[in-house]
């Protein structure tokens, strides 16, 4: 019986580098540029959408687990005017520098189906809703309607009016009971 001679080839990207490209080679890991977390994340993590590089890629970071501001990619459309809006991030194969961008959070919106003229408009610090006749808030047994005669009509189970300072009625005449 005779020995058959095994060649053993070295892998192309060990050739041009040093050991440790041969070991990585060999054993297929990753550089560690690229390393995996010893510790997966898996769910999804509230980042902070930092900034847009010069490639106009979005950069996040992560409170507590990414300090410095790192590219990411993103499932939804983002633009310039977003930048410290908290998003959701999922992190490939739970990777840390591998995250992708889900969403943008986004802070409560009031919506309001109208018909006919209506108009609304939304200022830093309020919210005004006009109507041409009248405008309706309901909420199980309580309402609110102010109408464009000047009407204010206050329906509930039980009203309660409180104020820390003076709390005043005034009216041309005042019917109790």
């Amino acid at each position: 019986m005779s020995a058959k001679k095994t060649r053993v080839q070295t892998p192309p990207a060990a050739r041009a580098g040093d050991a440790s490209d041969l070991m990585q080679a060999l054993i297929g890991t990753r550089p560690a540029a690229t390393a995996v977390a010893e510790t997966p994340l898996h769910g999804v993590l509230v980042g902070v959408l930092h900034d847009f590089d010069d490639a106009g890629r979005p950069r996040i970071v992560v409170p507590g687990h990414i300090g410095v501001p790192r590219v990411a990619r993103a499932i939804c459309v983002l633009g310039p005017g977003q930048e410290g809006q908290q998003c959701a991030l999922l992190f490939e194969e739970g990777d840390l520098t591998r995250p992708l961008i889900m969403g943008v959070l986004q802070e409560p919106v009031i919506t309001i189906h109208a018909l006919g003229a209506t108009t609304t408009t939304q200022e830093a610090e309020s919210f005004t809703v006009e109507a041409e006749r009248a405008i309706e808030l309901r909420c199980g047994k309580a309402s609110l309607r102010l109408s464009s005669d000047g009407r204010i009509e206050l329906r509930g189970s039980t009203v309660v009016s409180h104020a820390t300072g003076l709390n005043r009625m005034r009216g041309a005449s005042i019917k109790l009971n």
